[in-house]
């Protein structure tokens, strides 16, 4: 990782941290704790890992016959907040569990995800997971709260879950999850198709990359027009759409876009 990453981590723990220290003496209740922590972790997400807190968590709503949903989903990690002591901890243990079951449920792996509980004033996080088939004989036995290592909360406790959220991305696959992954506004979308508009820059007479791309224009001259143009209005919204630094022609940003497209759809597929 880049040397400043670790100092940044720190400082994001730190704020975290100072933050529940504070709600946990102010706040009333989970729902005002979680949207102070939310504060925290969406900026704490986007500068650490470049990414969009709103593209990868999600509150779910119960499931037809249920009257459980869970609190909030960061990427692959399901976290209960709860309020009011060790007895709430307990019951948002056994929560966090069924909540894990569920997402897993969703996205039909049962190894994906890891569970989370927080009131502010101690983390809990899942060590012995009970949907893992390296579970042993007295393990299985375990009640929920015995399943998670229970820690004060601090600034090393909050360096944990965001290191947690880093490292599980996983998100269910929805609509809206994949327009955010790699929609045209996404960073993946703008990352790739940059780089593939540069890499047409080097491409040479008769190259395959040549050959692709007057094949390709040949089946779009009709739709677009006049494909040469380096000017224009459309060459300034797809360059400023993706950010594309190089100068080149609609032709070969239509191409770089299509060709990003196509690479999702068959990844999809």
């Amino acid at each position: 990782m880049m040397p400043d990453f670790g100092r940044e981590l720190d400082d994001w723990s730190r704020k975290l941290s100072e933050l529940l220290d504070w709600a946990a003496d102010n706040r009333t209740n989970e729902t005002e704790l979680r949207e102070d922590a939310n504060g925290i972790v969406a900026p704490a997400v986007a500068d650490l890992y470049d990414l969009s807190l709103g593209s990868m968590s999600a509150e779910r709503a119960p499931a037809r016959g249920s009257r459980r949903s869970y609190d909030k989903l960061y990427g692959g990690v399901v976290v209960e907040w709860e309020w009011g002591g060790e007895g709430r901890r307990r019951g948002g243990a056994e929560q966090a569990l069924d909540y894990l079951e569920l997402v897993r449920s969703d996205i039909g792996d049962d190894d994906a995800f890891t569970a989370v509980v927080c009131d502010g004033s101690y983390w809990g996080f899942l060590a012995i997971d009970p949907g893992s088939s390296q579970l042993g004989i007295f393990e299985s036995d375990l009640k929920p709260y015995e399943r998670f290592e229970w820690h004060i909360n601090s600034p090393s406790a909050c360096r944990r879950f965001l290191e947690l959220v880093g490292s599980h991305r996983k998100v269910p696959l929805t609509d809206r999850q994949l327009a955010s992954s790699f929609g045209p506004s996404s960073s993946s979308a703008r990352t790739v198709i940059a780089m593939l508009s540069e890499s047409l820059v080097g491409r040479v007479q008769d190259d395959r990359t040549d050959t692709l791309y007057r094949e390709w224009r040949r089946s779009l001259d009709v739709a677009y027009g006049d494909l040469d143009s380096v000017a224009g209005e459309l060459a300034e919204v797809l360059r400023e759409a993706y950010d594309l630094r190089v100068d080149r022609s609609v032709g070969e940003y239509l191409f770089s876009v299509h060709t990003y497209f196509a690479l999702v759809a068959r990844l999809l597929v």
